[in-house]
């Protein structure tokens, strides 16, 4: 079955989002703090690992400058922000939650009219709450987009659909699926049950992958993989910085990248030769 592989890291993500809502506020801030920090470090290792594989570092600069040119003109990153914001439950529920309480406090204002303290406490009470709303919402959609960059992107995700795609097997999606698992754990616990979304545009994205790999894994030899695995753990390397808080870096803008890599080393090794 060609998409063994992906149907297991769909349901692996299924499970742990699910266990990580269902543990919720009973997951300690700190153990979830380590578990972030634990997956950050890991994915800066993959990161720094795969980018190793990368055997002229010229061809992975120009794949992801142009990569995220590309990204960049498509907004990528902030198209993708409003299309999770007008979906996330959140978003109603804390927009009718601070409409109400607003309300609310208008009322009170206005039924004790007299002094304007009471009046511009309630002003500021209901900009706290608003932006009190807005943050979590903020919040709630890093975490979907880390979720979605977490499983969706780098090499581990290419490699193992190609692998899966070729006929060699799914045993890296089925170590990544372990990853994941875990990662889903901590993410949900930590944002609650939206991170199951998550797993709509995991299964669709690896199913095109592997499929796509099928028929144009005869076309990449070892040269052009080297650069797809490369610009794969440079892109890692983003999202490590990201879950650690180091940086914040789009790197969904840089997602073109993993497009380009394999054509430009193709066109490389055809102008110039395979210097290796």
């Amino acid at each position: 079955m060609i998409l063994q592989g992906t149907l297991i890291n769909t349901l692996a993500v299924l499970a742990g989002a699910s266990l990580g809502a269902l543990l919720g506020n009973r997951l300690p801030a700190r153990i979830s703090k380590t578990l972030f920090v634990a997956i950050g470090l890991f994915t800066l290792y993959m990161g720094m690992q795969l980018s190793l594989d990368m055997r002229d570092p010229i061809i992975g600069l120009l794949s992801l400058i142009s990569g995220g040119l590309i990204g960049s003109a498509l907004r990528l990153d902030e198209r993708l922000r409003n299309l999770i914001q007008r979906f996330h439950p959140t978003s109603g529920k804390n927009e009718t939650t601070g409409s109400t309480e607003t309300a609310e406090m208008e009322r009170n204002a206005t039924k004790h009219a007299g002094p304007g303290a009471l009046q511009d406490k309630a002003e500021k009470e209901s900009q706290a709450i608003s932006e009190e709303g807005s943050n979590q919402l903020s919040r709630s959609i890093q975490g979907i987009l880390n979720a979605f960059l977490l499983f969706c992107v780098g090499s581990m995700t290419v490699l193992g659909c190609l692998e899966e795609g070729m006929g060699r097997g799914p045993d890296i999606l089925y170590a990544k699926s372990v990853l994941d698992g875990i990662s889903s754990v901590a993410l949900a616990a930590a944002l609650g049950g939206s991170i199951l979304f998550v797993a709509v545009p995991l299964f669709l994205f690896q199913s095109v992958l592997t499929l796509a790999a099928h028929y144009i894994s005869p076309y990449l030899g070892p040269w052009e993989m080297s650069h797809l695995s490369g610009v794969g753990g440079l892109l890692l390397l983003g999202l490590a910085l990201e879950i650690l808080e180091l940086k914040s870096v789009k790197v969904l803008n840089l997602l073109p990248a993993l497009i380009i890599a394999p054509f430009m080393a193709n066109l490389s090794d055809v102008l110039l030769g395979t210097p290796f």
